[in-house]
């Protein structure tokens, strides 16, 4: 084989290797609005968070927006452990002022969770960024579930009775228990008078 059909095989192998690895997770960018009337009140993601934090899910090197739809200036000033406050000391970021219609980003790399506020309107606007791992949702797979074991009927007499109604379960009536049992006691009482009945007639 020459060396330039063996190039050509090698060059073959692997590109069909790299066709079959799996591509890498793009990272993709979420964007916060923040909104509110020019009185107030004003939130981060929605109304229905002002006051309250809003959590935002992203993955590791996603990118994250945040859009003002107001007609005031707002901040996006990372204020862990310290939120609350109109200028939490060394934040690790602080979009400055941000003006109406104006946008902020930032590329997170780093996992954890990192809170954040608006240094404007700090009680109203408070906002929180989970970074996660890329990779596969997780699934779950539940057990079978186990099917249950007749309880046997209890024993009547020693002798075990068939649930539906039928013979017990050694495949017949027993004749002392049920048939002969009787039966010979009527026998009985019939010697009896039989005995009975001669003695009178002596």
């Amino acid at each position: 084989m020459s060396a330039a059909v063996r190039v050509a095989l090698l060059l073959l192998v692997f590109g069909a290797l790299l066709a079959l690895s799996p591509a890498p997770a793009q990272a993709a960018t979420v964007t916060v609005p923040m909104g509110g009337s020019i009185y107030g009140p004003f939130w981060f993601c929605d109304s229905a968070h002002s006051g309250v934090v809003c959590t935002t899910t992203v993955s590791l090197g996603d990118t994250v927006t945040w859009q003002n739809t107001t007609f005031v200036y707002h901040t996006v000033t990372e204020c862990d452990g310290n939120c609350g406050v109109p200028n939490p000391p060394s934040p690790l970021w602080d979009s400055g002022m941000i003006a109406p219609s104006a946008s902020f980003s930032r590329q997170f790399n780093s996992l954890g969770t990192f809170n954040y506020q608006c240094n404007v309107h700090p009680t109203e606007m408070k906002g929180q960024i989970v970074v996660v791992a890329a990779g596969p949702t997780a699934t779950f797979t539940p057990s079978p579930t186990p099917t249950p074991t007749p309880t046997p009927p209890p024993a009547v007499g020693g002798v075990s009775l068939d649930p539906s109604g039928g013979a017990p379960s050694g495949g017949s009536w027993p004749a002392i228990g049920f048939v002969a049992g009787p039966v010979a006691g009527a026998l009985g009482l019939l010697s009896a008078l039989w005995v009975s009945r001669r003695r009178l007639l002596r």
